[in-house]
């Protein structure tokens, strides 16, 4: 699709260009099947928005290839990282867990795991750490430091998100949440804490990330009102019978 605005800009100019077929049947290759080539130019070809002016065309076209280059540069520098953390024990096996570049990055951030006596050290490094907080608004709420690098818990965040999607980890992230639909940072923040220091047994002493150890043990959803209702019902005429 990038490529696609860097190119046409406009749908108008996409669905006037009788080679956009194979120009699309290139880029995608075989993520795009020729169906979806067919309702992307019918779609361009129907369009009845706005429709832009030269120096917005210009503008999409831009920032298309602004975007393509930083993707390009962004693949450069995670194929650099792994040529660089080719070889590296501790990159290689939380590498496995979190992906090399995140490792790269935690390493940098943070430093080396084997220079923390504990694994608790080496999360509150990453200020992860529950510190007590009060004010005038709460009063003893438990909430992250937030010591340390900032680029670690931002790469340790979208770990995560991509570690919640597996079926090790999802099963305990949705009982977890379900306790508390409004607030689900926090279950994030809690998968966080157990990532950091489970990465720090990865790395230090070569141990096997087995979500189960971590994520086993998954509390019951919390019934509704209405769930509870009915289950109080059916207890009173159990004893009545």
């Amino acid at each position: 699709m990038l490529r696609v605005l860097k190119r046409y800009g406009t749908p108008q100019a996409l669905a006037a260009d009788g080679e956009a077929a194979k120009l699309l049947a290139r880029w995608g290759g075989a993520f795009l099947a020729p169906e979806k080539i067919e309702q992307l130019l019918a779609g361009a070809g129907a369009s009845v928005g706005v429709r832009l002016g030269e120096w917005q065309q210009r503008q999409i076209q831009n920032y298309a290839q602004q975007a393509l280059a930083a993707r390009q540069e962004a693949n450069r520098a995670q194929r650099r990282l792994r040529s660089l953390a080719a070889g590296h024990a501790v990159l290689q096996a939380q590498g496995k867990v979190v992906g090399v570049p995140t490792a790269c990055v935690l390493w940098v951030s943070t430093g080396d795991p084997r220079k923390y006596h504990a694994a608790g050290a080496y999360r509150k490094a990453m200020g992860l750490n529950l510190v007590e907080r009060s004010s005038g608004t709460y009063q003893g709420r438990l909430r992250i430091s937030k010591r340390g690098s900032p680029r670690t818990r931002q790469w340790l965040y979208f770990a995560v998100l991509r570690l919640v999607q597996k079926c090790g980890v999802r099963p305990w992230y949705e009982a977890k949440k379900a306790h508390d639909e409004a607030d689900a940072r926090r279950v994030v923040v809690a998968v966080m804490r157990k990532l950091a220091v489970a990465l720090y047994y990865v790395g230090v002493h070569n141990e096997e990330f087995q979500p189960g150890r971590l994520f086993g043990r998954i509390r019951r959803r919390r019934d509704s009102p209405g769930e509870q209702k009915s289950r109080t019902k059916r207890r009173s005429r159990a004893e009545q019978i």
